[in-house]
């Protein structure tokens, strides 16, 4: 879940581990309360080009999978990221669900 506002663990992350799926259950964009006006105001730790790298980092580091020897990284046949669903935040900052994918 590359955005998210949700803070907490969520049901998804419980059924990963429970599976043995790798998962990223809280990602590098959380849209805390208050997170549009400390943007506008230039007040956050990371720029949307920023936030966007540490989206698209924590996506690669899943799309890959080590093989038993560990000498060979095997790419994933499927991924599934999950978006926020509320378009106003993301928008404004520059992180909506277009950017993100």
């Amino acid at each position: 879940k590359p955005a998210t506002q949700c803070e907490s663990p969520q049901l998804i992350q419980t059924y990963c581990e429970h599976v043995g799926i790798a998962c990223v259950p809280i990602g590098p964009i959380v849209y805390y309360k208050g997170f549009t006006r400390a943007y506008l105001a230039g007040e956050t730790e990371y720029t949307n080009t920023e936030l966007l790298h540490q989206v698209g980092a924590a996506v690669d580091e899943l799309s890959f999978t080590n093989t038993k020897q560990r000498k060979q990284r095997k790419r994933k046949r499927l991924i599934l990221i999950d978006g926020v669903g509320f378009p106003s935040v993301g928008s404004i900052c520059g992180t909506d669900n277009v950017q993100v994918a």
